[in-house]
């Protein structure tokens, strides 16, 4: 056995100890509700209610996380034209301060940012392979495990635009686990004390189920509004290096010019894949909250 045997204990334990704690609370919501009632969820409404929720909640972060991990690579790759043009930059300064038009405080300055860059590609990785296994173990793979993660599904911008958020509204009332759960409460409740309490909870319940679509459909309309930004930003970029391509070739852009388009155009579409996940995460959101969940 020897290291190899050591290695994998280690990483079982490392896995489940973050299966611990990313179950602890929807297991301790479990056992009130048994305790609270029969432990037979068939017989107990209130349990079958509070295990349907932890599912939905467990699903909803594991969603989450896959769409975090797809932002995060963005980032990585902005932050990699970020050192590329710093790099560019020092190079340019450099030449600069043997001409005697730049000083070295200028290259210090230039080589403290790429190494400031450089730093954030790092922490960037390290949050996308937390994140991936975070939900490696959601999903029931070991953390260490190379598992393939698939592409987002397409993002149906006119779905988004037809959305009604009275209609919604309503039906997050109605699908909402927590009020579920609580009127399945009341209805067993016997004493006055306790019914008033549990109405009480319900009128509060419903104020935040209706605050949270209200304030979720409103982050989703201006997603709506960064990516179709974007995309006028990327489509007048695009114009651009091709204009930039064209006198280029007429000998009236240099080449430095160039690449700074292309850059420019690279750094432009990513941001808008950006924004495009970012919209794809608040519907999802959304969805998440007019079915149930808050």
């Amino acid at each position: 056995m020897g290291r190899h045997f050591e290695v994998r204990a280690a990483a079982m334990a490392k896995t489940s100890a973050a299966n611990a704690k990313l179950y602890s609370r929807h297991s301790k919501e479990i056992y009130m509700a048994a305790k609270a009632g029969e432990p037979d969820p068939s017989m107990n409404q209130a349990l079958k209610k509070t295990i349907e929720k932890a599912k939905a909640s467990l699903v909803k972060k594991a969603q989450e996380n896959r769409i975090t991990i797809d932002s995060l690579k963005k980032d990585y790759e902005i932050a990699e034209i970020t050192v590329k043009q710093l790099e560019n930059q020092l190079a340019s300064t450099e030449a600069k301060v043997l001409a005697g038009i730049a000083t070295y405080a200028d290259v210090i300055k230039l080589k403290n940012n790429i190494e400031s860059a450089k730093n954030n590609l790092i922490s960037i990785k390290n949050n996308e392979n937390k994140t991936r296994k975070e939900l490696l173990i959601m999903t029931g793979w070991r953390q260490d495990a190379s598992a393939e993660i698939t592409d987002l599904p397409l993002l149906n911008i006119d779905e988004i635009n037809q959305l009604s958020i009275s209609n919604d509204s309503i039906k997050a009332i109605e699908n909402n686990y927590d009020l579920k759960i609580l009127k399945r409460k009341l209805e067993n409740a016997n004493e006055n004390k306790t019914i008033g309490t549990l109405e009480n909870e319900i009128k509060t319940q419903k104020e935040t189920v209706l605050t949270s679509v209200n304030t979720s459909f409103n982050e989703l309309q201006t997603k709506v509004m960064s990516y179709e930004y974007s995309q006028n930003q990327f489509n007048t970029q695009k114009q651009s290096h091709s204009l930039n391509k064209r006198k280029y070739n007429l000998g009236l852009c240099s080449l430095n010019e160039l690449k700074d388009s292309e850059i420019t155009l690279k750094n432009a579409e990513l941001t808008l894949e950006k924004t495009k996940i970012e919209l794809f995460k608040a519907y999802e959101n959304y969805k998440t909250i007019v079915n149930g969940l808050i």
